[in-house]
């Protein structure tokens, strides 16, 4: 969840087909979403889903942000919930993906991703 007005920001390789989008909500149940736009350079994709139950994540401002900081990323690679923990390593600026696509800044974390993850962390 990036914003209030259900705005998702995922991966653009886990969105299969560009209609008939679901998303499973924390309570079990699943709401429609709309693409809003996908970029395979930089693998993002962004969703619009309508439902009260969505609530964004608090976000830290980006300036507050600094290396050691912890790192919570949660994800649903299926039914249950997993969680794991590291720290930011390094605030970067602009790169180059190996497709081309321009990120203008990045957080580099020692958080280890398991399978299933992509696109999900909350």
């Amino acid at each position: 969840m990036w914003s209030r007005d259900g705005i998702i920001v995922t991966t653009h390789h886990v969105i299969e087909q560009d209609d008939n989008i679901h998303i499973g909500l924390h309570s079990g149940q699943t709401v429609a979403a709309t693409l809003v736009g996908r970029d395979a350079p930089t693998d993002l994709a962004v969703l619009r889903a309508a439902s009260a139950e969505l609530e964004p994540p608090a976000w830290a401002e980006a300036e507050t942000l600094d290396v050691g900081h912890l790192v919570l990323a949660l994800g649903r690679p299926g039914q249950r919930v997993q969680a794991t923990l590291g720290i930011v390593s390094t605030l970067g600026e602009s790169w180059r993906t190996p497709s081309g696509g321009l990120v203008e800044r990045y957080v580099q974390t020692d958080v280890m991703m398991y399978p299933g993850f992509s696109g999900e962390p909350w």
